[in-house]
């Protein structure tokens, strides 16, 4: 038997009621395993879908978004919020599950499983899910005042079949609308504002003599919107500082559908589009093509009275 096969299949983990998957309770980000340093701190919950629900660093709130209305459903989605990894792209979901929506159940929330844990480290691996023939493995470090995030696609034997067309390891992490937002950009230098059914964001301002950085204003932003890039980092002003967000363990520069970019994606729900109980929204996403699906997302927070600017800032950004 490989390993892979002694992990509960998707069709076995259905089979739980909803009844039997975890209380919500009242607050969805101070429970679970916490991995912890001298200046950051992680909580992950494996049995919601192996997520990160809270990063506070140096006396921050949670700088991460977690939705406290987690039992009113969005788009028929119980959206938990946090940082979690899924199969992509989005296109990839109705050929394989009949599906446009919502999330595939086995990446987005149903338990992972738990397979090493040490005072810095958690892995964690989630059922196969039948439809694909995957399986998402996750690994959260700390370190040294960084969290870092290792994703990656998993099949259950070399010879398994898996759908036709491309599929990638696609990290989302949700966290609370900023007004600003800075975006590295790499190699070609691409972005693509608005897509299908994604509205246009407000158009960002280029910086840099090389135009190296773009600058998402978002104050006053009425609607959702999303945009797609070349790009490996995004810099994002929180209470007190900034958030960074930097993607390695990652080539990638290849296209989505029509030759847009995707290596970087971000997506901005705003309080109009959302059911009324929620609060707006963002989502920073990399993804990464099977079969070299590996990645690593490095959250860090840097204090406002660092004495370089955000711009140079997300151009120093480092893993």
């Amino acid at each position: 038997m490989s390993r892979m096969n002694s992990y509960p299949t998707l069709s076995l983990l259905l089979a739980i009621s909803a009844s039997a998957l975890p209380s919500l309770g009242s607050s969805l980000d101070n429970t679970g395993i916490v991995l912890r340093d001298h200046h950051i701190t992680a909580i992950i919950r494996p049995d919601w879908g192996g997520r990160i629900m809270s990063i506070c660093a140096d006396g921050t709130n949670n700088l991460l978004w977690v939705n406290q209305q987690v039992e009113t459903l969005m788009w028929g989605w119980r959206n938990y919020g946090g940082d979690k990894t899924w199969i992509g792209p989005q296109e990839s979901w109705k050929p394989t599950t009949g599906l446009n929506w919502p999330p595939p159940l086995s990446f987005d929330y149903l338990p992972f499983t738990v397979t090493t844990q040490t005072v810095n480290t958690v892995s964690m691996r989630s059922a196969i899910d039948t439809n694909w023939n995957f399986a998402v493995e996750r690994t959260v470090r700390i370190d040294q005042g960084k969290i870092l995030v290792t994703s990656s696609l998993v099949s259950p034997e070399p010879e398994a079949k898996h759908p036709d067309g491309r599929m990638t390891s696609w990290a989302v992490a949700q966290i609370p609308l900023s007004p600003r937002v800075w975006v590295r950009m790499i190699n070609s230098k691409r972005y693509h504002n608005g897509f299908l059914d994604s509205p246009k964001l407000p158009d960002p301002q280029p910086l840099g003599t090389n135009k190296d950085c773009l600058l998402f204003d978002l104050t006053g932003l009425g609607s959702n919107g999303k945009c797609f890039f070349d790009a490996d980092a995004f810099l994002v002003e929180v209470p007190g500082g900034y958030l960074s967000i930097v993607q390695t363990d990652c080539d990638y520069l290849g296209d989505g559908t029509n030759g847009i970019p995707e290596r970087a994606q971000f997506f901005v729900g705003s309080r109009k589009d959302l059911p009324p109980e929620y609060e707006a929204y963002m989502e920073i996403e990399f993804a990464m093509p099977y079969p070299k699906s590996r990645q690593t997302i490095t959250y860090s927070f840097i204090p406002h009275d660092h004495p370089d600017n955000p711009e140079e800032l997300v151009g120093l950004l480092v893993p």
